[in-house]
């Protein structure tokens, strides 16, 4: 299956309404906030029912969109947190492999969704039982990024979670700041939090 990337997914999928977020604190690491975006996110994957193929390819085409519209600002955000690393290795490690990975992950995602046959179990299988595994989203996923390559493990999880049907909650590195600001701004730009969000915060925030 050949994969097209939309131009600017931003236009054509829009931005759901978040009325149960309205009145949220302006801290971010905030306990009662978290969790307050955790049950968003959990009513929010409970009302949309079934996750169709389509919703996950479009969640995974944003991510796409998103580090490619802002890889010189991802660039420089790593330069600012590493002082000297190479612009070469940033623009390797933390975008170009994330973008090869959803272009993959694209392209396999409806075959992925598809049931697996399996072998009906005695005495069943003499009853012309069939057997098959249907996989299922586990509604939220939280995922910890790391300092050394703080876009690639916050992001490229994301190829999993979203293809699998799921929502996210990233906890961006604290150790480098520039990014994970940088990285919260643009999810919020692409992502309704009910579906996507970043979390800046120490070591109390991922606990």
């Amino acid at each position: 299956m050949e994969t097209t990337i939309a131009p600017n997914v931003r236009e054509t999928t829009g931005r759901m309404s978040s009325s149960a977020l309205n009145n949220k604190p302006d801290q971010r690491t905030n306990s009662d906030y978290m969790r307050q975006l955790l049950d968003a996110q959990k009513r929010a994957f409970i009302a949309e029912g079934k996750v169709s193929a389509a919703t996950r390819m479009d969640r995974l085409k944003r991510i796409y969109q998103m580090i490619g519209n802002n890889q010189q600002a991802i660039i420089e955000a790593c330069q600012r947190d590493f002082g000297n690393r190479s612009r070469h290795q940033s623009q390797m490690s933390e975008i170009l492999v994330i973008m090869e990975g959803m272009r993959k992950t694209i392209k396999h995602v409806e075959k992925w969704m598809r049931p697996e046959k399996r072998q009906a179990d005695f005495p069943m299988n003499l009853l012309g039982a069939r057997a098959h595994v249907e996989y299922q989203p586990k509604g939220v996923v939280g995922n910890l990024s790391t300092w050394n390559f703080p876009v690639y493990t916050a992001i490229m999880p994301l190829a999993g979670v979203f293809a699998a049907g799921n929502r996210a909650m990233l906890k961006l590195s604290e150790v480098t700041p520039e990014v994970s600001v940088l990285l919260q701004k643009i999810i919020a730009d692409y992502f309704d939090e009910t579906e996507c969000v970043g979390i800046i915060g120490g070591p109390e925030t991922g606990a």
